[in-house]
């Protein structure tokens, strides 16, 4: 097994000649904002994932803020969240006045338990269906629209959320390349859960067959019993071999701003803050890179474990 010269990236974008050209384009066309290219990203992906509604936004932050502000969740009422994601999650709940709650996950797949969902339901608890009344809202959120005419309006207080057409053309780019990326991934996934099998105390998250994956990331556990070390001792040792990892994810209520303010008992989820690794995975990534994040792991086993 031989060792890299250079550092592998964890998830380093998968931009090509193809991306360049459309932002090069979009510059020519003078739209920096929202422009005819978010309004097609839109149309295209309502298609691709076969949606109702889809409103182009400026990050996965600003959407789910804007369906809270949508749905009027505000001072008073609860929403119910995982504790094993992005702070993202609970942030946007706290800006709208309300309080995260947050319910344990199931310790095989670290998705949120269900049951543990329903206990903790109250008169307080507010949650999103399907509602094209909720679209409409966040149209009318996602910008502080000027109206018609030389003179301009405000129907709502709007926010600085939406996509623009620069950011646009590069995810319709992205958006042909959806099905050859989600093979390389697939290949990636498939090279990882070969060799982690063999590794004794690492273990990949558990993937529902019901579910279509997005194949994001690879996430190991690392039992520090079995695989002779802890979790924070391979990140280190990998580094040393120079392949970037990550975390995901650190359980939310036990972040210093959360911890001082609200109460939570998940004892799955806090176990498995202390375990979870990311690996490696991006279809900028040659089968070789992902070989050469698989020989490292195998060395730091072989040191950890004997």
């Amino acid at each position: 097994m031989s060792r890299r010269r250079t550092p592998l990236g964890f998830q380093p974008p998968a931009i090509g000649d193809e991306e360049i050209a459309a932002v090069a384009e979009t510059l020519r066309s003078g739209w920096l904002t929202t422009g005819p290219k978010a309004a097609e990203l839109e149309r295209r992906a309502a298609d691709v994932l076969e949606a109702e509604h889809v409103l182009a936004v400026a990050s996965g932050t600003a959407a789910m803020h804007l369906a809270l502000v949508a749905l009027g969740v505000g001072p008073g009422d609860e929403v119910i969240t995982t504790p094993i994601t992005w702070p993202a999650t609970a942030n946007v709940i706290v800006h709208t006045g309300a309080a995260p709650v947050f319910a344990d996950v199931r310790a095989d797949d670290l998705n949120v338990d269900p049951a543990r969902v329903a206990e903790l339901v109250t008169e307080r608890t507010k949650a999103i269906p399907n509602r094209a009344d909720v679209a409409n809202a966040i149209g009318e959120l996602r910008l502080m629209r000027r109206g018609d005419g030389s003179l301009y309006d405000i129907t709502v207080p709007g926010y600085k959320t939406n996509l623009s057409d620069v950011l646009a053309a590069i995810a319709l780019v992205q958006l042909e390349k959806l099905e050859r990326h989600r093979e390389i991934r697939a290949r990636q996934f498939a090279l990882y859960d070969e060799a982690v099998a063999e590794l004794d105390g690492i273990t990949a998250l558990a993937r529902d067959p019901r579910d279509t994956h997005a194949l994001h990331l690879y996430i190991v556990r690392i039992d520090r019993e079995r695989a002779g070390a802890t979790r924070d001792d391979y990140q280190r040792a990998l580094a040393e071999e120079l392949i970037s990892t990550s975390i995901h994810f650190l359980p939310v209520h036990r972040l210093t701003w959360y911890r001082e303010r609200f109460r939570a008992d998940c004892p799955v989820a806090e176990r498995a803050g202390s375990e979870v690794l990311s690996l490696p995975l991006s279809p900028a990534h040659s089968d070789g890179d992902i070989r050469d994040a698989i020989d490292a792991l195998q060395r730091v086993h072989a040191r950890f474990a004997a």
